[in-house]
């Protein structure tokens, strides 16, 4: 469980445990989306939206940094001055060719990374239905609804 100063007030009290993970300043950690889609049943070249929290973590509020990386490319980052900037929330869109994922634990704008740690919570991948899956979606549901009218009107 992770502790994060969700309200940016500069302190962690009343703050709750959130399911996640944490690293100290300039670590990382990379995850394989081809393993995961797999795992999770869904096709090969999926897009994905990735949604989440990051924050300064568990200890102290020290300067610090954090970053999300999609194949060598950064997709977000995040600056913590504290005590009143310590957290944020994402949501970025994932192509289905990105193949690694990384998860970056940084050194803050003081260069130190003394009691710099980082927390991703409640960090989510969610599949993006292909263009063609949404269009016969639509045209089922407008279906159903013309039935539902017609029968309506019939009554």
């Amino acid at each position: 469980d992770l502790i994060l100063d969700t309200n940016s007030d500069g302190s962690f009290v009343g703050e709750n445990p959130q399911p996640g993970f944490g690293m100290h300043a300039d670590t990382f950690i990379t995850f394989d989306l081809d393993v995961i889609r797999s795992n999770a049943g869904v096709a090969a070249g999926t897009m994905l939206t990735l949604t989440g929290a990051a924050g300064i973590a568990n200890t102290s509020l020290s300067p610090t940094s954090a970053a999300v990386i999609g194949d060598g490319s950064q997709l977000a980052v995040f600056d913590w001055n504290g005590p009143t900037s310590t957290y944020n929330t994402f949501s970025i869109s994932l192509a289905g060719s990105t193949r690694y994922l990384t998860f970056a634990g940084l050194s803050g704008s003081d260069g130190d990374n003394f009691f710099a740690h980082v927390g991703f919570a409640n960090v989510q991948l969610h599949a993006v239905p292909e263009p063609s899956t949404t269009v016969l979606l639509a045209i089922g549901l407008a279906g159903i609804s013309f039935r539902q009218l017609r029968r309506r009107k019939i009554r």
